[in-house]
């Protein structure tokens, strides 16, 4: 059976290497998207927590619009690659051509590289830790799940 075409494409760029992040999922809206630049330490300036409650995890613990926020680091799992990506556009030719079977797939260009996601919760890592949040059950439960959706049985069964 042919294999099908991708939807997307992901291009590294040519000219430097990709730097490294770590995203931070916040839980507040923020209507800006996009790099805020270097961050200024008065604002975003997270440390690992203090906290004496007996957790063995890494937390991280912040202070956002003088709210107190605790974070917990996920890393992703192993054989993922994490992207901060952006759409680019085709390039333009001065040719007036009609292409009628146009790429149907979209390209993204990569920002940056990431290893590890942070999710932030409002004073208390409850509703992290006991996985009721959408992004900590995508990276510890679903991919697994997507791999077993996704992989060839060799047994026959």
């Amino acid at each position: 059976m042919p294999k099908s075409q991708p939807i997307l494409n992901l291009k590294d760029s040519a000219a430097a290497p990709v730097p490294k992040t770590t995203p931070n999922l916040l839980p507040c809206l923020i209507h800006h998207d996009g790099s805020i630049g270097t961050p200024n330490p008065a604002f975003w300036d997270p440390k690992p927590s203090s906290s004496t409650s007996g957790e063995t995890e890494q937390q991280t613990e912040s202070y956002f619009r003088g709210r107190k926020l605790l974070g917990k680091t996920l890393p992703l799992p192993e054989g993922y690659r994490g992207v901060v990506a952006t759409p680019s556009s085709p390039p333009e030719t001065d040719e007036e051509v009609i292409d009628l079977e146009a790429e149907k797939n979209g390209t993204l260009q990569i920002q940056a590289e990431f290893d590890q996601v942070v999710v932030w919760a409002h004073e208390n890592l409850s509703t992290v830790n006991n996985s009721d949040d959408a992004y900590v059950r995508a990276v510890e439960e679903w991919v697994g799940v997507a791999g077993a959706v996704h992989s060839f049985d060799e047994g026959g069964k």
